[in-house]
C-alpha cells in the first residue's frame, strides 16, 4: 500500500499540501512514527539546524529498514546530518540533485545533437531521393526503350535459330539481364546528374530515349 504522509509545524499548511499530493497530513510531533516505515523521506523546512539526526533516524527507524529507506534534503541549510549516510540509508541532499540534474541535462544535450546528425544525414537522403524522382519519368523511358529492342532483337533471334528444343527462356532471360547490365550505368549516371542538378545531362538522355521510345513502339516485332 501507497501513502504520502505529510509532517509541518504549521498543521494546516501540512492539510493543504497533503491534499494536493493526494496524501495525509499528521502533525510534527508524530514524525518520528511517520519515519519508522517509510520507504522515501523528503525534508525541506526552514529550521536553523539539522531535524533528523544520526541518533533520531538509528532509534525510531529498525536497523532493517535502513538499507531500503531513501531521504532526500532539499532544504538550506540542510535538515538532514550527512552522518545518516553512515547508517546504510541512501541520502541525497540539494547538491546531490542538482549534479543528477546536470548529468541528465548533459545526456540530454548528448542525444539531442546525436538526433540532429541522424536528421541531417536523413535530410541528405531525403533530398538526393527527391531529386531522383525528377527523373525517374526518363529512367522509365529507358527501361521501355531497352525491353523493346531486346524483344525485338530476341524475336529475330529466334526466327534465325529456328527450333531451339526448349531453350528460349534460357536465351530470353539472358538478353534480359545483360540488358539490365548495360543500361545499369546510364541509370546511375542519370540518377547522379539529377542529385548534382546537371541538367545538360538531364535534357540530353530525355531527348535521346524520348525519341526512341517513339520510334521503337511503332516497330513490328516481326520485321526483319
Amino acid at each position: 500500500m501507497k501513502a504520502i504522509v505529510v509532517a509541518n509545524r504549521t498543521h494546516d499548511r501540512a492539510v493543504e499540501l497533503a491534499r494536493e499530493l493526494g496524501g495525509s497530513a499528521i502533525h510534527f510531533d508524530k514524525l518520528d512514527e511517520a519515519i519508522k516505515d517509510a520507504d522515501v523521506v523528503i525534508s525541506a523546512t526552514g529550521a536553523p539546524h539539522p531535524i533528523l539526526t544520526c541518533d533520531k533516524i538509528s532509534e525510531v527507524v529498525p536497523s532493517e529498514n535502513l538499507s531500503t529507506m531513501v531521504m532526500v534534503d532539499i532544504a538550506n541549510p540542510r535538515d538532514i546530518e550527512e552522518e545518516v549516510a553512515e547508517l546504510g540509508v541512501k541520502l541525497f541532499n540539494i547538491d546531490d540533485l542538482r549534479s543528477i540534474a546536470q548529468r541528465s541535462r548533459e545526456m540530454r544535450q548528448a542525444e539531442a545533437c546525436d538526433a540532429e546528425e541522424i536528421v541531417a544525414e536523413e535530410m541528405i537522403l531525403l533530398k538526393r531521393s527527391i531529386k531522383q524522382l525528377e527523373v525517374e519519368p526518363i529512367i522509365s523511358k529507358i527501361r521501355i526503350s531497352a525491353e523493346n529492342i531486346r524483344k525485338l532483337e530476341t524475336q529475330k533471334a529466334f526466327k534465325i535459330l529456328g527450333d531451339m528444343n526448349g531453350s528460349e527462356k534460357v536465351v530470353d532471360n539472358l538478353t534480359r539481364v545483360l540488358v539490365e547490365r548495360i543500361f545499369n550505368d546510364v541509370i546511375r549516371n542519370l540518377k547522379k546528374a539529377a542529385e548534382n542538378g546537371d541538367e545538360t545531362t538531364i535534357k540530353a538522355a530525355e531527348t535521346l530515349f524520348n525519341n526512341q521510345v517513339t520510334d521503337i513502339k511503332f516497330k513490328n516485332f516481326d520485321s526483319n
